[in-house]
């Protein structure tokens, strides 16, 4: 699975197509799994005497991710958007994790829209992450936002940040400024450093 994660690029649409379904049936919540993860899973219990993790539902996680990157046309998308966002609503950080990763391999043109301004209230910084690359890939993106963003507690999300401000340095040069004027003041030295450079 994770070699046709990384080989979807270089995959023709033809094939992604006739690829996707396959995938797609392993991002069943109901997939049946073998005897020995079904053992491994009963071990996971909080009140189990020990547990055993071997991985149990690494598969389906793996399956989604690779089903996004595959997806070549409208119908893919729709049959994968709604376990995107029922993991987005996950209390399981792994989860939210995936969804959010699985989001951004979707090609930009099939990608489905998620508000940015949703995701950047997430209690998980990855999902905060995903809403700065959502938010510098729309057309105007929010000043409001950016500075929310540009004030987040995790120096991931505020590096994401600096990193993105140069992209819209002559569409928006107002926000970038106070961005990268705020950004080169951050307590991260890394922060500074890619406010500053746009190739760091």
């Amino acid at each position: 699975m994770t070699a046709i994660f990384n080989l979807s690029g270089t995959l023709s649409p033809a094939v992604r197509t006739e690829l996707f379904w396959d995938v797609f049936a392993l991002t069943d919540r109901d997939l049946k799994l073998s005897e020995h993860d079904e053992w491994s899973r009963a071990t996971l219990h909080p009140l189990s005497r020990f547990r055993l993790n071997f991985g149990v539902g690494e598969l389906r996680r793996c399956a989604i991710r690779t089903a996004c990157r595959l997806a070549a046309e409208e119908q893919h998308v729709v049959a994968i958007e709604p376990t995107l966002y029922e993991l987005l609503q996950s209390a399981d950080e792994r989860e939210i994790f995936i969804a959010t990763q699985s989001l951004m391999s979707i090609d930009q043109p099939l990608r489905p829209y998620v508000d940015p301004s949703q995701l950047a209230s997430h209690r998980v910084p990855q999902a905060r992450l995903a809403a700065v690359w959502l938010w510098a890939a729309e057309p105007a993106p929010s000043n409001y936002l950016g500075h929310k963003l540009a004030g987040d507690p995790s120096v991931l999300v505020r590096r994401a940040v600096a990193a993105h401000i140069h992209a819209f340095a002559d569409k928006n040069p107002e926000l970038y400024t106070q961005l990268r004027e705020r950004l080169m003041a951050d307590q991260s030295a890394s922060v500074r450093l890619a406010a500053e450079f746009p190739e760091f």
